[in-house]
């Protein structure tokens, strides 16, 4: 859907160590991304309101026709089986609209990572589906 419409993408990561975007430029077709950013300070603010303020912000300073912001605490929290293990938020802006969600699943494992960019890259395509 990006390739499609030649969207220029931006993104902005916390604890995936920039594998949404590596995972995008390794499409064939190529995906536009102007602009990734890996942000290494853990986020205090985990929270979709600040993943949506991040993606709006973003998109716009880039010149981005799409935006993702995943912020995710850094490490779980209380120990990978407990009830707070960490936690994500995810949000993906467009001119029209911006779409969020947040997940219980935080940390820089290899498990969490794989989980965070898949439904990171799910709102990403649902969102690029909808415009």
């Amino acid at each position: 859907a990006l390739a499609a419409r030649n969207w220029r993408v931006a993104i902005a990561e916390t604890n995936t160590a920039g594998k949404i975007a590596e995972r995008l430029r390794a499409r064939p077709e190529g995906s536009r991304i102007i602009k990734s950013a890996m942000l290494l300070a853990n986020v205090s603010d985990v929270s979709e309101q600040n993943a949506v303020a991040v993606a709006e912000q973003f998109r716009k300073a880039t010149g981005a026709d799409i935006a993702v912001a995943a912020l995710g605490t850094m490490q779980a929290e209380h120990g990978l089986y407990s009830a707070e293990t960490g936690r994500t938020a995810i949000a993906v802006a467009t001119e029209k609209e911006t779409r969020k969600m947040a997940y219980s699943v935080g940390g820089t494992g290899d498990h969490a990572q794989s989980w965070i960019i898949t439904r990171a890259l799910d709102l990403l395509r649902r969102a690029a589906s909808r415009n």
